[in-house]
């Protein structure tokens, strides 16, 4: 046996696993992403968030309004709050429910970058929630009228559907200018209530969107048939956040167990954007 051979051999492996070795460890060492921005609710800084007052979403039928007073800020968490108590609202009109909405100032979400929330949804019944509606979504940056504008939905949760049930989507004008839309769904084992969950959302250059749940790819676009030609208007930056808790509308009928006596609520831990 050629001992020099056998030893160049071993020599030779050795160096091979040495140099994957530093491989790995030079790609763990990656720098992380850039924070962009980030909001943990140790205050409520309206300089950023508005809330709102008004009848919006009543194109859906919903039930409620708006008001500043159910915008609220606990224990480092954005808190909306849904209540059934009457209102005159800002049309004018009396409503017999109240929620509240957000709108973020001042903060651009763009092409390349990645936006992560942590949400909880909390019935006054787990076991009659039927009618709440909360999203994290962004709706018009691309110009013109629904859809052609585009809206994203980063997460939406109809409680009236399905308890279980989270929803990930994008809605649009197709080539013919009509309302379309493309959607994910993820049915959980237990009710979306049930937990905290965290939600990311890629927004990646050329049109490539990416849903996250708690850590699992969820829903994915590439393409899509939009007015403008793909990828406009998902290729524009957005600068209007919008989180609320919706009441009743086109999902199904609200339950009043749901609200209880003292409500039921939308809780955002934190809002992260970052890029690479």
């Amino acid at each position: 046996m050629n001992h020099r051979a056998v030893m160049w051999s071993v020599g030779l492996l050795a160096g091979l696993s040495l140099l994957a070795v530093a491989l790995l460890v030079s790609g763990s060492d990656d720098p992380p992403p850039t924070i962009v921005f980030r909001e943990d609710f140790d205050t409520l800084d309206t300089s950023r968030w508005v809330p709102e007052f008004s009848t919006f979403g009543q194109g859906n039928d919903e039930l409620q309004c708006y008001s500043p007073d159910n915008v609220a800020v606990a224990d480092g968490a954005l808190v909306l709050r849904a209540l059934r108590a009457s209102l005159e609202c800002n049309d004018g009109s009396v409503r017999d429910y109240t929620s509240g909405m957000v709108r973020s100032r001042g903060i651009t979400f763009a092409p390349g970058q990645t936006i992560e929330f942590r949400v909880k949804l909390t019935p006054a019944d787990s076991a009659n929630q039927s009618g709440l509606w909360p999203a994290v979504w962004a709706s018009g940056w691309g110009g013109g009228d629904w859809p052609l504008g585009g809206e994203m939905d980063w997460l939406e949760v109809m409680t009236a559907d399905d308890p279980q049930r989270s929803v990930f989507s994008i809605h649009f004008a197709d080539s013919f200018g009509k309302p379309s839309k493309q959607v994910g769904e993820m049915i959980g084992d237990e009710a979306f209530s049930n937990n905290w969950h965290t939600v990311r959302f890629d927004y990646g250059i050329g049109g490539n969107l990416r849903w996250y749940l708690d850590g699992d790819l969820v829903h994915t676009v590439t393409a899509a048939p939009t007015r403008q030609g793909w990828p406009a208007p998902f290729d524009q930056p957005i600068s209007e956040l919008r989180i609320n808790l919706a009441l009743g509308g086109t999902p199904g009928p609200l339950d009043d167990a749901a609200l209880g006596l003292e409500g039921a609520t939308f809780e955002v831990d934190y809002v992260e954007i970052t890029q690479p």
